[in-house]
């Protein structure tokens, strides 16, 4: 998400135009959170799918998470 991106959703959900240098360090830092958390929440899901199956499926459902959960280290 771009800097642009958090301050128009966060505009979208009325947040009021008040967004001082601190205030934007703290909604950049909220989206952030809210972002790895449903990408944890995703990437367990995918694992989850596969838990009992075949060697195979483990090994690219724990792939997929571990691409998802990368996403936020970049």
């Amino acid at each position: 998400m771009t800097h642009d991106e958090i301050y128009e959703m966060a505009h979208q959900a009325g947040v009021k135009n008040e967004f001082n240098y601190d205030f934007r360090l703290s909604i950049e830092a909220f989206a952030k959170l809210v972002a790895a958390k449903e990408r944890e929440a995703i990437a367990n899901v995918f694992q989850e799918m596969t838990k009992n199956g075949h060697p195979y499926m483990i090994r690219m459902t724990n792939a997929i998470a571990t691409i998802i959960r990368a996403r936020g280290e970049a």
